[in-house]
């Protein structure tokens, strides 16, 4: 929103107001003495990547706007560099507006970082056009920058998927002599402050100011840090001004646990980072999921860099070009915002970031169950944090009452499941599903659009069956380079998800739009069964980046299983592309039906059937070690004329499965369709199923999919669990 308005209305504010401008401005318009805290993330002064928005720290006006604004009492957090003359300024212009400065900082330590000064006798080399030695040379993939560090590392492009790194000594007598030495005093960076402040008190003392107006407190109490002390009891430290990032206190760590599920301090203690060293709170630096939770329908943006040869002392490398949903260069962890908010607030009290950048402070007040107003001036900021906030507008409510259970950790916990009514789940549930796990009954808990159910792993640690389908059958991770699929089979599960989640529509999916990022990654060795792709099939319109991408799979020398409907062209060209890989991927192409008239209903734009075995023959004569999935099966009647077909072609196995929620994932809008469905569920009733299972069940070369195991279990049928590990069959 945009402010024309002469003065706010913060009556008006129910869970939160993202504003467009400047804050001096906005902070004009907001009503004295009515924000409960402040904090903020502002602009360093340091000219980071030489950015206009840095290249000053925020004046004493704006601290002036930020200090009439809050309630007496009230404090301000403000992030900020330790670098001397930036932070001493900073807290200059704190004083100078009129805020109390008379108290401790607290420290945010984290271990990524790396040291910003030059090696002063490589520079003197380059300074006297004297060419330095190469002491060692090393290759890495996935590099595409240029860079010459702290380290004395120089980085060349070699080719799109490696580089070259060239680890250089001085060659000229001054710099052999200053050799070991870097410019100024920049060790690697591994803090930053953020500085307490609180608008003066109106009353005598601080008793007096909390009955006055519930100011002059932070609640440490609710920061304690809850653990388990060596007798198993429940202890309370209080916080400590050190916060930490995961393992940058590892030589300390004593395998301390903990938990609690009084006041807010759950929030702060589950087992992701409970083994650490306490009082210490552990707040790793966001990862590229937390920044970009929400955000998938922004186009990807460039990060900003360094422009090459740009020369800035304190801005020494170039940043590797990449895409991203969030370009904040900053963004802040939502857990660290979390706890200051804790520390100053109370449920209901209004948090004000006047430079809200990608809207961190304001998720944590959401997440929390504070109003936000925060401000920001850069349009594209200001979009990024609408749409983290859009995400999560949807507020869960916690149980009226939680009762205790034994239970300690999550590792005691099987399962947690997540139901939302509208089938939207966004970040605020995920704490509240942990919290719930740990801390709640075992039966089902309502919460306001979410219903969650924990499940308790068996006393004698005896696992319940859970059965693989879809994907999990065959693999343990999906790679897919294209949202659509020009087949649009009437049943694509993946079609239905994308209109249902993500608000496409049915009439967009056969437009395919290729992932560019993902088709320009490069790839590394994974112990995973990788599979390709998942969502959508090789096409006309994708193959030329689908034998991209699989090309680099291989050439890192991962195991593939290739899934698609077979075009008899796309597959021999493919072939050929692929062969000197054949002996680390299979094909396993869908043929789920002879009858092409079915096929074509089902699947309008894929193959006929006629091409497809073709393919099948062509993929398993080029060498190619070749199997079939017959999921979904759209002619049950058929099944074992199918399978009889395609017997001598396939020389590792035949996948048989149901069509799965054939009414969630049909668009049943005719008379015909829903015909047709009927056709279909008349034939996989489990009954039907038994036959097909009886018929098949001592063949080795027939294996079944998980749902068909499922629906036969609910009959009393026992179908033996599948474990295909096809990378045992295709690595030989």
């Amino acid at each position: 929103m945009n402010i024309k308005k002469s003065t706010m209305n913060m009556k008006d504010i129910k869970k939160g107001r993202l504003v467009l401008g400047d804050c001096i401005n906005v902070l004009k318009v907001i009503p004295s003495n009515s924000i409960d805290q402040i904090i903020t993330d502002p602009p360093y002064g340091l000219s980071y990547y030489g950015l206009d928005w840095d290249k000053k720290v925020p004046s004493i006006g704006i601290w002036k706007e930020c200090c009439r604004v809050l309630k007496p009492g009230s404090f301000i957090c403000v992030m900020s560099s330790v670098r001397q003359d930036v932070l001493s300024k900073m807290i200059s212009n704190l004083d100078q507006a009129g805020f109390n400065i008379r108290f401790t900082s607290l420290y945010w330590t984290y271990i990524k970082g790396f040291p910003k000064a030059s090696n002063i006798g490589l520079a003197i080399d380059k300074k006297l056009g004297v060419e330095s030695r190469i002491l060692e040379t090393k290759t890495k993939r996935k590099s595409k920058f240029k860079h010459r560090g702290a380290l004395g590392i120089s980085r060349t492009l070699n080719e799109p998927s490696k580089a070259e790194y060239y680890v250089k000594a001085p060659n000229s007598d001054l710099g052999k002599k200053l050799n070991g030495g870097y410019a100024g005093f920049q060790p690697k960076p591994a803090v930053e402050a953020i500085l307490v402040a609180m608008k003066p008190l109106t009353e005598k003392s601080y008793v007096n100011q909390a009955i006055s107006n519930k100011k002059g407190i932070t609640f440490l109490e609710d920061a304690k840090i809850p653990y388990f002390d060596k007798q198993g009891q429940l202890q309370k430290k209080f916080m400590s001004n050190l916060i930490v990032s995961d393992n940058a206190l590892d030589p300390l760590v004593n395998g301390i646990e903990c938990t609690d599920n009084k006041g807010n301090s759950f929030r702060f203690s589950l087992d992701s980072w409970a083994v650490q060293v306490l009082p210490h709170l552990m707040v790793s630096k966001p990862s590229q999921l937390e920044k970009e939770l929400g955000l998938d329908e922004l186009p990807d943006q460039k990060m900003v860099s360094r422009d090459p040869g740009q020369r800035k002392f304190n801005v020494p490398m170039k940043h590797r070009p990449s895409d991203r949903k969030n370009i904040h260069p900053t963004v802040k962890p939502v857990k660290l915002m979390a706890y200051l908010t804790v520390l100053g607030s109370r449920p209901g009290d209004i948090i004000l970031d006047p430079f809200c950048g990608s809207g961190t402070t304001c998720l944590a007040a959401t997440i929390l169950g504070r109003k936000f107003l925060g401000i920001e001036i850069e349009k594209k900021h200001y979009e990024i944090a609408n749409a983290r906030l859009t995400n999560i507008s949807k507020v869960i409510q916690p149980a009226e009452k939680i009762s205790t259970t034994n239970i300690k950790r999550l590792s005691e916990v099987e399962s947690i499941e997540l139901r939302c009514e509208n089938d939207i789940i966004d970040m605020s549930a995920v704490p509240a599903a942990i919290n719930h796990a740990l801390n709640g009954p075992l039966e089902n808990a309502r919460y306001k659009n979410f219903k969650i159910t924990t499940t308790v792993k068996p006393q004698n640690s005896t696992k319940p069956i859970k059965e693989k389908d879809n994907v999990q059958d065959w693999a343990d991770k999906g790679i897919n380079i294209s949202k659509g699929c020009s087949n649009n089979c009437r049943y694509c599960y993946a079609r239905e998800i994308s209109v249902r989640r993500h608000g496409n529509v049915y009439e967009n999916w056969p437009n395919e739009q290729l992932n560019q990022k993902m088709i320009k990654k490069g790839w590394r060795l994974s112990s995973k069964r990788l599979m390709f792709p998942t969502t959508h099939d090789i096409t006309p319109g994708t193959y030329d980046a689908c034998e991209s991408v699989l090309k680099k799979l291989l050439e890192a020398e991962n195991q593939v299983l290739v899934v698609s409907k077979p075009r008899v062209d796309l597959i021999e060209k493919l072939c050929d592309s692929l062969e000197p890989y054949k002996k680390r991927m299979m094909f396993r192409f869908t043929i789920s039906a002879r009858n092409n008239e079915i096929l074509s209903f089902w699947e309008p734009n894929a193959p006929s059937y006629e091409d497809r075995v073709d393919a099948l023959i062509i993929a398993g004569a080029k060498g190619f070690r070749t199997s079939v999935s017959i999921e979904p099966m759209l002619d049950p009647g058929d099944i074992k004329g199918l399978v009889e077909d395609l017997r001598e072609f396939t020389s590792d196995s035949m996948w048989i499965g149901p069509v799965k929620m054939i009414r969630k994932r049909t668009r049943i809008d005719s008379e015909e369709i829903e015909l047709e469905v009927q056709k279909i569920e008349a034939g996989q009733t489990p009954d039907k199923l038994l036959e097909v299972y009886n018929l098949y069940k001592n063949d080795p070369l027939i294996k079944w999919k998980g749902h068909f195991r499922k629906l036969l279990r609910k009959i009393g049928v026992e179908v033996p669990e599948q474990n295909d590990d096809w990378r045992d069959r295709i690595d030989n």
